[in-house]
This record gives structure tokens, sequence and C-alpha cells, in this order.
């Protein structure tokens, strides 16, 4: 899955254009061996699609739930 800033704007221009909700996950900081570096970034959107990839797979199913969350709130999430 491309995660290139060209494919997150592509993602996120038609969801702007009707005024949908996504949240913007970030990498931060890593320790030791991981998929992906600080600077990393994953666009999700309240229906569960998303542009980008922040772990081989394991961590995507928790950061949808976690940006569902964010999308409703309009509170960030850390950690």
């Amino acid at each position: 899955m491309d995660s290139s800033l060209t494919a997150l704007l592509g993602f996120l221009e038609p969801r702007r254009a009707v005024r949908r909700s996504l949240a913007l996950a970030t990498i931060v900081a890593t320790s030791g061996s991981t998929y992906r570096k600080p600077g990393a970034r994953m666009l999700i959107d309240a229906d569960g699609t998303a542009c980008g990839l922040l772990s081989g797979g394991c961590l995507e199913t928790d950061l949808l739930e976690r940006a569902r969350s964010v999308i409703e709130t309009g509170l960030a999430a850390t950690g």
C-alpha cells in the first residue's frame, strides 16, 4: 500500500470535497527494528478505509478502532 504524500493527498481530496472526517495516524518514535520509521503516516476514514500502512498489518485493526473514536469524539489519541 502506497504511503507517499501523493497517495495520501489522493485519498484525502475526494473526502475533503464532501467534508468527511478522517484521522491521521503518525509514527513519532520507534524502538528497535520496526516496519516503518518516525514520520510515517496513515489516513483513516470512519468507514474503515485507509491509505498507508504503519505496521506489517498487526496494528491496523487497533488503529482503525482508535481512528473511529478520534473521528467520533474529535479528541486526539496517543500511544
